[in-house]
């Protein structure tokens, strides 16, 4: 051993060309290979045609390394830790690939990931996802590429890509975002687009690809507040294109009860058409505030209430109803109450069907007779007259919808002293 000289039945027989390829040293090659009570002939030997006949003639199946070898040496341990070096790794898949063993390996932990720089199979991982990082940067962590130095390496090498055709894996973007990102991992895919970058790239991903998952009315987004802040999701809640008008109209007291986002404007159109389409985003319009919210009986209490917090706030919902007044059929508001004074002068919001009547001479005439309950009847607040300086129109507007009317002799009688005769 001293002297370079070994016994032939403890000489290795490389049939692979591995152990003088360059790409590793002898040492590494023992190691690897596990062959420790065996040596490698000389370098000049090894590509001997002559030695390697005569060795092959007399070498045991023990010393002899051959392509179904490979398998056991890239199990190794050591040499799977020597195979995350991008070189290494480089000039090991090229030795494969020129020896035309690379195409049996493609399912062996051969290939570097990216990201964590471990190794894969090839149906492991991604061979080109540029586009999809693009958007889906923030969640690389969960996307599993090859090395990009492993196909700059192997860049316009026609060999490679012949063999590697077809055996990547295949990104699936549908199922990517609906099992990887909102099923597997939802809490941390909610808390990533709680951040801006994120969100858009997610938002325009989605939308680019027309892939509508389950969850996405659940999902987090920014609104158009200047610091733009983060809506949990879209649900329980109108969600409006980002509008001067429409923020306006929402921030009225009034509809302190019902709940409204404006999605930031700085998402770009394609996102905002796609959520529109598959969110309920809608465009703002004082028709949704009257037909979904003013006329739905899923609201009516609500508004109700809010708008008998003060008489300014109750005239500002009138002066909104008779602003879009072609919006409103007969009697369309009459289980909304209205601020009136009984025949006290003591003021409450009280429903049309309890007699409320329009300021007026005859009002404060019959008003006064002595056998008149207080609560019989009331007189609506003047104020609600004052919504336009038309008051006929106003007063018009209110019969109609509120079925407020003029107090004369025969509703008096109709209304007021007929139904209470008995205790009169």
């Amino acid at each position: 051993e001293s002297k370079g000289i070994a016994l032939v039945n403890t000489v290795i027989l490389d049939t692979t060309g591995l152990s003088c390829s360059g790409i590793m040293t002898d040492e590494e090659f023992i190691k690897f290979t596990g062959m420790e009570d065996f040596y490698l002939p000389l370098p000049m030997l090894r590509k001997d045609k002559h030695f390697n006949s005569f060795l092959k003639r007399y070498a045991q199946d023990e010393q002899k390394f051959e392509e179904e070898n490979i398998e056991a040496l890239i199990a190794n341990e050591d040499f799977q830790e020597w195979l995350k070096d991008q070189d290494n790794n480089n000039k090991f898949l090229n030795f494969l690939l020129e020896n035309d063993y690379l195409e049996e390996h493609l399912d062996k932990k051969i290939f570097i990931e990216e990201e964590c720089g471990d190794l894969y199979s090839a149906e492991e991982l991604y061979y080109d996802i540029d586009e999809e990082l693009k958007d889906l940067s923030a969640f690389s962590s969960h996307l599993f590429y090859l090395s990009l130095k492993s196909r700059e390496y192997f860049n316009g090498n026609q060999k490679w890509e012949e063999i590697i055709e077809d055996q990547f894996a295949e990104f699936d973007g549908e199922n990517f975002i609906n099992e990887t990102l909102l099923n597997e991992n939802w809490n941390e895919t909610t808390k990533a687009l709680e951040k801006w970058d994120t969100s858009f790239h997610f938002y325009s991903y989605i939308a680019k690809n027309n892939i509508v998952p389950n969850e996405l009315k659940n999902l987090p987004f920014f609104n158009d507040e200047d610091s733009a802040e983060i809506v949990d999701d879209f649900n329980d809640k109108f969600v409006f294109i980002s509008s001067e008008l429409g923020k306006e109209t929402c921030a009225a007291s009034w509809l302190s009860q019902v709940s409204f986002a404006f999605i930031s404007p700085k998402y770009d159109q394609t996102t905002l058409s796609y959520l529109k389409e598959n969110a309920d985003v809608l465009e703002y319009s004082d028709d949704i505030i009257v037909n979904d919210i003013i006329l739905s009986e899923d609201f009516q209490d609500e508004i109700n209430e809010s708008q008998q917090e003060d008489f300014s706030t109750s005239e500002s919902f009138v002066q909104f109803c008779y602003e879009h007044k072609s919006l409103f059929d007969t009697g369309s508001l009459k289980d909304y109450a209205l601020n009136a004074a009984d025949c006290d002068g003591d003021l409450k919001f009280v429903l049309y069907e309890e007699h409320v009547f329009f300021p007026s001479r005859s009002f404060d005439e019959y008003s006064k007779k002595e056998w008149l309950n207080s609560d019989w009847m009331y007189c609506l607040g003047s104020g609600y007259l004052k919504i336009d300086t038309d008051t006929e129109k106003v007063k018009a507007f209110l019969k109609k919808v509120f079925y407020i009317d003029e107090l004369d002799v025969n509703l008096f009688y109709r209304d007021i002293v007929s139904p209470n005769i008995a205790e009169i």
